[in-house]
């Protein structure tokens, strides 16, 4: 049935691919979802059998893209796209800065001298 999934979807793959492109409007990510279709239907065979392929093919595309269209619509109600690299430099960092790097080692030289 792999066989038969990979010589539909090569048959198929610039069809599926502008099924993608009319949604999301990105080579790209038209590109990465067509992949993600054969990925998500090859997985989807592993678990059970398909009886139209085809259309499931077809389908998968259209819920991948439409799904990504969804996200991004959403995600760009919360980011901003034109910020300033000088904002994007003074947001604080998780991990330690470099003072608490320096004593930190500074202790563990100090510990290491104390059990030697």
């Amino acid at each position: 049935m792999t066989a038969l999934l990979g010589k539909l979807f090569a048959r198929h793959r610039r069809s599926l691919w502008w099924v993608v492109m009319r949604i999301v409007r990105d080579p790209q990510t038209a590109d990465d979802l067509a992949q993600e279709t054969y990925l998500r239907t090859l997985h989807a065979l592993e678990a059970r059998p398909i009886q139209h392929l085809e259309s499931y093919l077809y389908q998968t595309a259209r819920h991948l893209a439409l799904d990504h269209t969804r996200k991004r619509k959403y995600r760009n109600r919360f980011e901003e796209r034109d910020i300033a690299w000088a904002d994007v430099e003074t947001v604080a960092s998780d991990g330690a800065s470099a003072e608490e790097d320096l004593l930190e080692r500074e202790r563990q030289r100090l510990l290491e001298a104390a059990l030697a």
